[in-house]
């Protein structure tokens, strides 16, 4: 029997602003050892080789690690929103032309 380490949120083409949301989510058992900041680093990458101009992450605030993978990546806080399964979200925005100067994130 397989446990799944990483679950990630399939990505649609930009939007017509250029705009692509990602998500994903890694197993307890695989947490703190830099898997969602490659993840979402690869992410921002297809993202970006796809034509998006930006990239969105929604987290919970209570998501302390979540948090720190966006603002390790630049993103900046741009606004909240409720979500019908996770609650409150803050919304995090990262224009793709900043990170075409630093393409590796920080460890």
């Amino acid at each position: 029997m397989t446990t799944a380490r990483l679950d990630v949120v399939p990505l649609p083409p930009p939007d017509a602003d250029g705009t692509v949301e990602i998500g994903y989510r890694v197993a307890p058992a695989y947490r703190r050892q830099g898997l969602a900041l490659d993840l979402a680093a690869g992410l921002i990458a297809w993202g970006g080789r796809h034509g998006a101009q930006r990239c969105l992450a929604s987290v919970r605030p209570d998501n302390v690690a979540s948090l720190r993978t966006v603002a390790r990546l630049g993103f900046v806080r741009t606004g909240e929103q409720v979500d019908e399964v996770d609650g409150l979200e803050w919304v995090f925005t990262l224009e793709l032309h900043d990170t075409l100067r630093h393409p590796d994130p920080p460890r």
